[in-house]
């Protein structure tokens, strides 16, 4: 129920916002906020934030990491440069059901893919959607696009293994250090060992094989539909 309540309230910024605001202001759109990145869980946000965070040569005020399309909403209101990130809907609730499989089930994690990406329609020309095989494979080109449409003057980079171990050495620490203090942590970077890697895509593999047989079907394939018409119209893919 309290799940259910935090989805509705996280459509709307003037509910949603001063909430949040008061409990995580460092994640919460601001009068300062530089760029606000936002996508459903598992669709490259922490990356997106570290490849940022690694890339610039000062520290950004950054809105991220609310999975709520208040932000979004708000950031479009504001005119506030956006990255909207999106991600197959099997994979990415395959792996947020991997790493909270206590929050959520197949058909509730489902549910907020599809709600979240329903709400942002609205104001799909004021963000700049980027496809999660773009954000962790081109970081810089997003970033690009970005300046683009905004006149930013994000620095961009080129993509090597080295600036991709880099960047996954910052995004391990950020969030080993964030999801300590909550009781848990998980390291993102696939340069491990190969044995955790394939016990990793083993154990990813099962969930999947999982969701597919839910008894979710139709729900499963709305939000493929979804995916595949936003990947159709996205900015970087």
């Amino acid at each position: 129920m309290r799940r259910a309540i935090r989805n509705w309230v996280s459509l709307y910024p003037s509910i949603y916002l001063p909430l949040v605001r008061h409990i995580r202001p460092e994640f919460v759109i601001g009068r300062d906020t530089e760029l606000v990145i936002e996508g459903f869980p598992r669709s490259g946000n922490s990356f997106a934030e570290a490849a940022l965070r690694w890339s610039q040569p000062r520290a950004l005020r950054l809105a991220h990491h609310c999975h709520a399309a208040a932000q979004v909403i708000e950031a479009a209101r504001k005119n506030v440069p956006c990255i909207v990130l999106v991600r197959d809907p099997a994979d990415a609730v395959a792996s947020l059901l991997l790493a909270q499989p206590s929050k959520f089930t197949p058909k509730s994690a489902l549910t907020e893919y599809k709600m979240f990406y329903e709400a942002i329609r609205p104001v799909r020309g004021r963000y700049v959607l980027a496809d999660f095989r773009a954000v962790t494979g081109d970081f810089g080109k997003v970033l690009a696009v970005t300046n683009e449409k905004y006149g930013t003057r994000f620095r961009t980079f080129t993509t090597d293994e080295s600036v991709t171990r880099e960047i996954f050495t910052l995004l391990d620490e950020t969030s080993v250090a964030r999801e300590t203090v909550a009781g848990k942590s998980e390291p993102y970077s696939p340069f491990r060992t190969s044995g955790e890697t394939a016990l990793r895509a083993a154990k990813k593999n099962e969930v999947k094989h999982a969701l597919l047989g839910s008894g979710i079907a139709e729900l499963l394939g709305s939000c493929r539909d979804m995916y595949a018409s936003l990947l159709e119209h996205a900015d970087v893919r």
